[in-house]
């Protein structure tokens, strides 16, 4: 409570005038019933309340006024352009015809001064609330409602109860809490069949499927759904042509004859560093060729004959051209041929 007003030294004489009075300021508990005091640190400092106020002593000659009465309501909106008004009156006039203060004070409704707006303020929804010793299945979330004011503190949500501020309409809904399901493979497929027939590098793969996917706090599923590996070496056996023979005349040193090669079967393993080797004809199976691609017609140029070369091939296509344009409908083609002469004697035999 304030104590009694304390006149200044210079009017004490009088006992009346100005004067100051003053009144102990402490933190308490306001969870404690009884108010128990607490250390001043755990209050808000730009909260305190003044610890000392000004206060007058009337003179039995001076004019006596009530205390102020409240201030007036500010709208709502806060508009800057509104003002609040408080008032008091007269309770004894003046003895020696001094003028009275005044009666009536005006002052702009400021927000966040004089003026404060409210609004209400949700909190997040929490987690997933499950009935008594639950662990998964069907809950409720939750959400809180406060009030705010305009400049940040929180006040009761009475303040905006009697604003008619509209209400959010869910504060609680339906959750779900998975229950836990480990992840279920299926068993491995069988091994492919290997990328290469025969020989190094062929691979083979096998995998396996998701049959139930993981839920809740589960067992999840592993990474590995796939797998791979070398397959085993298996020698490659194929049929391999050797060299011409040189051409063989039947009777006579030259003119028309035959040249022949073979056919081998051969065994490799596929790597940069084996050779192939050549084994029974049996283990490469059936002959693939013809006996032509063994065999093949020859000649020997006799003194005095003229022997050509085969033609070469066909030229591309080619057209007269202008600036760019041609002039000609059909174009031409050339081959060509070189005769070889078996001595200086028989050149004009040759085509």
């Amino acid at each position: 409570h304030w104590s009694p007003c304390k006149i200044h030294n210079e009017l004490r004489s009088l006992r009346c005038g100005g004067g100051t009075q003053s009144r102990k300021i402490r933190c308490v508990n306001a969870a404690d019933s009884e108010g128990g005091a607490v250390d001043n640190s755990l209050c808000s400092q730009d909260e305190i309340p003044p610890a000392t106020q000004s206060c007058s002593l009337l003179c039995p000659s001076e004019c006596v006024m009530s205390e102020w009465g409240p201030w007036s309501k500010c709208p709502q909106s806060c508009d800057p352009h509104s003002t609040q008004r408080r008032t008091r009156h007269l309770l004894r006039p003046s003895l020696n015809s001094r003028t009275c203060a005044e009666d009536s004070q005006v002052r702009p409704c400021l927000l966040n001064e004089n003026c404060f707006q409210f609004q209400y303020n949700l909190t997040e929804w929490s987690t997933c609330q499950l009935s008594e010793n639950a662990t998964c299945g069907r809950g409720v979330r939750t959400r809180l409602l406060s009030c705010v004011r305009s400049d940040g503190k929180p006040v009761g949500v009475d303040k905006c109860e009697q604003r008619n501020l509209e209400k959010p309409q869910r504060m609680s809904i339906h959750c779900l809490v998975e229950c836990a399901v480990n992840c279920q493979l299926s068993g491995w497929t069988a091994w492919t069949e290997c990328s290469k027939t025969c020989g190094h590098g062929g691979q083979m793969s096998r995998a396996r499927f998701i049959i139930m996917p993981t839920r809740g706090e589960g067992r999840p599923c592993p990474t590995e759904l796939t797998q791979q590996k070398t397959c085993p070496v298996t020698p490659c056996y194929s049929w391999v042509l050797g060299n011409w023979s040189a051409c063989k005349l039947e009777g006579g040193d030259c003119g028309e004859g035959v040249q022949i090669r073979s056919l081998f079967c051969m065994v490799h393993n596929g790597s940069s560093s084996h050779s192939a080797v050549s084994v029974d004809a049996a283990l490469c199976g059936e002959m693939p060729f013809q006996d032509s691609i063994l065999k093949q017609p020859c000649s020997v140029p006799c003194p005095g004959d003229c022997h050509l070369t085969e033609w070469s091939e066909w030229s591309t296509c080619e057209l007269t051209c202008i600036n760019g344009r041609s002039f000609e409908t059909v174009g031409r083609q050339s081959r060509s041929r070189a005769f070889i002469v078996q001595s200086f004697e028989n050149q004009d035999s040759c085509p």
